[in-house]
């Protein structure tokens, strides 16, 4: 229904121009526009109306049709140009379907006959400013959406963990932190990329091993109770993430957060006498490389001498050779990750290197280092307990598709034809 009130709360924020030569016509409707808009500003031809409006910023153009210099429909092309949105209305004292065509494909809204029927003008007028208001406040309430989206991102970067939203298993969310995580600089490189985010994820055992976003939020919500722990390879350094999530009320939708416990997670797989990965780590390496269906060798190094040393020094020597020897593979750990090289401290005076099959200079290096290494400090060194270590060492190609259960089999049975 339609009410002045109305029509005055609608026009309460629009600005109109009206073009129209006739003085007394132009008063007129000035006097009628003014009791319900607040901005009138008037122009005497499309010349001028043009002019003005390139200055100005108009909601409605009211326009006649035959006016000097520059009649209205010159103007209405002129000004769509500029803004093809722009709401117009025509007025003319004859209804000129010669006009009418050019007028509608110009995208002129509205075309009134004069003399003014103001009823009619009325609902031209109504429907306009409702129309104009409704957009203005749907414009305002995006902008309020889109400030709190973007206080909601600032808090959200401040937070130390990486978050992410997941809606409909498109990720379509992530927070600064996130984006450091993954290795990309803005959300739209992210969504581009990553269209399964399972994609970032190293395929280890014990952590999250699935396939599609879908997968993974399936995963979260049907073992809600379980720990779940991804690796994320960052730099060649494999990052270790726990994942929580909390899903939306109703909705395809799961915020997930990512927590770096990496040092945690080394704790549990570091063997504390040595700093080196142990045997769990070790096994968590094989399987990552079976899982990429690629051969490599695993070289197995223990020292022959040993039984000699604890003779001549005690059994508290046993230790003083692992730190030792974990000493030589700790001072080339750079050198190591820069090849894909993963040592690790497999049990006493048991290591193991795991590579490529082109690494084995690197190998007989680390090999004949091992060999430099006396047993003792210098200064409880004697003419006759002066003993160097021998480092008795055996590769082990393993070929793409060996099952780990029979490499770990394998690699016990070679330690225990070395001799001690």
């Amino acid at each position: 229904m339609i009410t002045i009130s109305k029509l005055i709360e609608y026009a309460a924020d629009i600005k109109v121009l009206y073009v129209e030569d006739d003085k007394s016509i132009q008063e007129e409707i000035d006097d009628f526009l003014s009791r319900f808009f607040p901005v009138i500003d008037l122009a005497d031809n499309g010349e001028d109306g043009l002019e003005q409006y390139k200055a100005g910023n108009y909601d409605i153009v009211i326009s006649d049709i035959n006016m000097p210099k520059m009649n209205g429909i010159e103007m209405v092309h002129a000004i769509k140009q500029i803004n093809e949105e722009q709401k117009i209305i025509i007025t003319s004292a004859y209804n000129e379907p010669q006009y009418l065509m050019d007028l509608i494909d110009s995208g002129v809204d509205k075309f009134v006959l004069k003399p003014f029927n103001n009823k009619k003008f009325l609902l031209v007028l109504y429907k306009l400013s409702e129309f104009i208001y409704n957009k203005k406040q749907n414009q305002l309430l995006q902008k309020r959406i889109d400030e709190k989206i973007a206080e909601t991102q600032i808090i959200s970067d401040m937070i130390e963990h990486g978050t992410i939203l997941i809606d409909k298993g498109v990720v379509t969310q992530v927070n600064q932190q996130f984006l450091e995580i993954a290795g990309y600089k803005s959300l739209d490189s992210c969504q581009m990329e990553i269209k399964n985010l399972p994609s970032l994820f190293e395929i280890h055992k014990g952590y999250v091993d699935v396939n599609t976003n879908e997968e993974f939020t399936q995963l979260l919500e049907s073992n809600d109770k379980e720990i779940h722990k991804v690796i994320i390879k960052r730099e060649l350094e494999d990052k270790v993430y726990l994942i929580k999530h909390k899903k939306v009320s109703n909705e395809d939708k799961f915020i997930i957060s990512f927590t770096d416990i990496t040092d945690e997670e080394q704790l549990v797989n570091i063997n504390t006498k040595t700093g080196l990965p142990n045997i769990y780590a070790a096994t968590a390496d094989l399987e990552h490389r079976l899982n990429k269906n690629s051969s490599f060798v695993i070289d197995i190094i223990r020292i022959e001498n040993i039984d000699k040393m604890v003779k001549w020094y005690g059994r508290d020597i046993r230790n003083s050779i692992d730190e030792n020897v974990a000493d030589v593979f700790k001072t080339q750990k750079k050198e190591f990750d820069g090849h894909a090289v993963f040592v690790a401290y497999y049990g006493h005076n048991k290591f193991i290197m795991i590579r490529n099959e082109n690494m084995y200079r690197l190998v007989e290096k680390t090999i004949n280092q091992i060999s430099l290494k006396t047993a003792v400090e210098e200064d409880k060194i004697s003419e006759k307990n002066n003993i160097l270590y021998k480092p008795v060492h055996l590769s082990i190609e393993v070929k793409a598709g060996a099952n780990i259960d029979d490499v770990i089999k394998m690699v016990d049975e070679k330690f225990d034809k070395i001799i001690l």
